[in-house]
């Protein structure tokens, strides 16, 4: 299965505008929920997160210039991988195999004087002991070492880490390993690689279709540089 990056359109060039993102600083008592979030926590139990808004570095007047399915977040917010979605996109991603840690909770997002059904997807959590690294077949994939091309043997995240910091802490400059392939244990359509290398979130190509098929907006997609393969 081929899989693509996938990044949320946040500038407008031909506009001069940039996209409005979710700030939640209005919610009673979400700096506590977010933080949590933040910390790999799935909270089942959160309340409804009403209301957010959209911001951005440009004038207020253009803050809600443009709405589309998928945001980023400013302010207060959810940390450690999270996105703004509407309810369209949350239903398409909920047809698909998203790899676990993930949670959707349900929020209303002002937008010029209305209402709007928002979701908070969250997908960079634990959940009971699963995350996304849980589907990485460390001794299948394949890493090289940044000096000198050779194959790194690495049997586990815990390995994956401690072989990271030492490469890092033996360079003048950054550096970090390099990852030439990525063995699954199952196939996924969603997965982040986030701590692993520089792509970030991963999709499938059979999700990326099913997305530019439908009327959602707001993303980019872009080809990985590393081979993924799965069982």
């Amino acid at each position: 299965m081929k899989y693509y990056k996938i990044d949320i359109q946040g500038r407008f060039p031909k506009e001069n505008r940039i996209l409005g993102q979710a700030n939640g600083e209005k919610i009673l008592n979400g700096k506590l929920f977010f933080d949590r979030m933040g910390k790999g926590e799935i909270i089942r139990d959160a309340p409804f997160f009403s209301d957010f808004f959209l911001q951005s570095y440009d004038k207020p007047e253009f803050w809600e210039w443009r709405l589309q399915d998928i945001h980023g977040f400013i302010g207060e917010y959810p940390t450690g991988g999270a996105w703004y979605i509407s309810h369209q996109l949350k239903t398409l991603l909920e047809q698909f195999n998203i790899a676990k840690g993930f949670w959707f909770y349900p929020t209303k997002l002002s937008y010029k004087e209305e209402k709007k059904d928002y979701w908070i997807f969250q997908f960079a959590a634990i959940d009971n002991g699963m995350s996304n690294k849980s589907y990485i077949d460390f001794s299948k994939s394949v890493f090289k070492n940044p000096d000198n091309n050779d194959k790194l043997t690495i049997k586990n995240l815990e390995e994956y880490n401690t072989i990271r910091k030492k490469i890092e802490e033996d360079s003048d400059y950054e550096k970090d390993i390099i990852t030439q392939k990525i063995s699954l244990t199952e196939d996924v359509d969603f997965i982040t690689f986030f701590g692993i290398n520089s792509e970030g979130i991963i999709i499938s190509e059979k999700l990326k279709k099913a997305i530019e098929n439908s009327s959602i907006e707001g993303f980019e997609f872009s080809d990985i540089n590393f081979e993924i393969e799965t069982a």
